[in-house]
């Protein structure tokens, strides 16, 4: 009669530590314990360190990208909305009732062409490839796993993509009033409105020491106008223009964000001086003080001398991720943000003064006068407002009731209380006088 052993129980202690086996080795091919793992299967346990961080971070970028999935798609939705919108205005109302409704639509539009512009420096466009790399001191220490804590490190590479766009917006400013410090006593008027039907989105414009006026075309020429509003040339400049400030008598420089440049331009000779190359896209110019103030894509200012180095760097509170239309003045920097209805000011350490929010709709150009208040283009409501040096009051100067449409950008003459301002589309240039 054949004989059985007794079958043999399954150890679950490890026999070398006396510690509950937890653990499988692959490569070993046996269970362990945790000080087995760190002591001699620790390669074992890097592994699984390293793809549970993998794992982290891939389900952090996707779920990124869903979301901004969910953004974009939104905005088609926005877009679908006006284009409805639009078919009803034109079929089935009057002529002023069409007007009307155009103008909001043309607005709504302006912004929509204002997010895809921002994709361009929207770090959620760029395409993302996470790969784990090799920590160099694996061969080196391949001896002593024991104390390895890491196999190495899970990166993400992201590679910016070249995206298709049409429009957008843009800013900056000058200075000078006379004799007033409360903006509660403020008055401006419009003395008169010149024709210049440039028709074209406008995202700058200076008024020279000389009294001449230049307006920038959003990514595109460069216009210089007499004093009394008629077009006296296309400055000879290659290139999409994007903003531009005075220098000295005979100098301007100008943004081109799409060279990430900047030229330096003489006036009189009508020619490029030199060029200021920069490491990200230029949206926005202001001099003051022997150094230009430049806005830049992702949310930062940076203060450059002359000769195009770095002085500071000041990142910043923004809905925008570009910075469309700045002032530099008495060692502070002062930008809009129409996405996000606000006005900012911020010291060159980095410290934010103030921020302005209240009934705001599309804030945009920007000057300062001799007590350092802010007069901002209210585009999105047809205003101009005058904001306080404290960002604390303002005063609304010039109401949609004054007609005056979409103003865009704003300037001071040199030394004066007057300067001149102009629309969305570039239909107009509106002399104001400020008491």
């Amino acid at each position: 009669m054949a004989s059985s052993k007794a079958s043999q129980p399954i150890k679950t202690e490890c026999e070398k530590h006396g510690k509950q086996l937890n653990s499988y080795c692959p490569s070993h091919l046996m269970p362990c314990c945790d000080e087995c793992i760190s002591t001699s299967h620790s390669k074992y346990h890097l592994e699984k360190k390293l793809c549970h961080e993998t794992d982290i971070i891939w389900k952090q970028e996707k779920c990124k990208t869903t979301d901004f999935i969910s953004e974009i798609e939104g905005e088609k939705e926005n877009l679908r909305e006006i284009k409805e919108h639009l078919q009803t205005v034109t079929k089935n109302s009057s002529k002023l009732e069409s007007f009307l409704g155009i103008h909001k639509i043309e607005q709504k539009v302006h912004q929509c062409q204002r997010y895809v512009e921002d994709l361009d420096d929207d770090e959620r466009a760029n395409e993302v490839e996470i790969k784990m790399k090799q920590n160099d001191e694996i061969e080196k220490i391949l001896n002593k796993l024991g104390s390895l804590e890491s196999l190495g490190e899970v990166i993400v590479i992201k590679t910016e993509v070249a995206m298709k766009r049409e429009a957008s917006v843009k800013r900056k400013a000058q200075v000078e009033l006379g004799k007033q410090s409360n903006i509660n006593n403020m008055t401006m008027n419009i003395e008169t409105k010149i024709k210049i039907n440039i028709k074209k989105w406008i995202s700058d414009m200076i008024c020279l020491m000389d009294g001449r006026v230049i307006v920038v075309e959003d990514d595109d020429k460069v216009n210089l106008f007499t004093p009394d509003g008629k077009l006296q040339k296309q400055l000879p400049i290659p290139g999409k223009a994007r903003s531009v400030t005075q220098i000295n008598q005979n100098t301007i420089a100008i943004a081109y964000p799409d060279e990430k440049a900047i030229k330096i331009f003489n006036m009189e000779n009508e020619t490029v001086t030199k060029v200021i190359t920069l490491d990200k896209r230029c949206y926005s110019l202001s001099f003051s003080n022997k150094s230009l103030a430049v806005g830049l894509a992702g949310k930062q200012i940076r203060i450059i001398d002359l000769e195009g180095n770095k002085l500071k760097s000041i990142q910043v509170e923004s809905k925008s991720n570009s910075l469309y239309n700045l002032v530099y003045c008495n060692d502070r920097v002062i930008y809009s943000d129409g996405v996000g209805k606000a006005v900012y000011c911020y010291d060159e350490s980095g410290k934010q003064i103030w921020q302005y929010t209240q009934d705001l709709s599309q804030p945009e150009g920007l000057c300062i006068d001799t007590y350092g208040n802010i007069i901002v283009t209210d585009c999105g409501s047809d205003r101009i407002i005058v904001i306080s040096k404290d960002g604390q009051d303002s005063k609304v100067l010039i109401s949609e009731e004054d007609g005056l449409k979409n103003p865009k950008c704003i300037c001071f003459k040199h030394n004066e209380s007057s300067g001149f301002i102009c629309d969305l589309r570039g239909t107009y240039l509106a002399k104001y006088n400020l008491k």
